[in-house]
């Protein structure tokens, strides 16, 4: 039993990195999404447009906004800088 546990271990970590490496390669297909930066003399506001589908959480502790995406994506972050 030990031996069947092992093996249903191993072909489940190994289902979730082949749905892990998937995600990664069409995120890599679509084109990045832009992230445009909008200083003012406060603050900094970040801009981007989230694809049909993908939905964000996020989370604010003191000084640190952390967004969360359910979907893999890559960013342009080229006029952000």
């Amino acid at each position: 039993q030990d031996v069947i546990r092992e093996l249903a271990e191993r072909a489940r970590a190994a289902e979730r990195l082949l749905r892990i490496q998937r995600a990664a390669d069409a995120a890599r297909k679509k084109p990045p999404i832009r992230v445009r930066a909008l200083v003012q003399p406060t603050f900094v506001r970040f801009v981007f447009e989230v694809p049909d589908g993908v939905s964000v959480s996020s989370v604010l502790n003191e000084q640190k906004l952390t967004l969360s995406f359910n979907s893999v994506l890559a960013f342009d972050l080229a006029d952000a800088k």
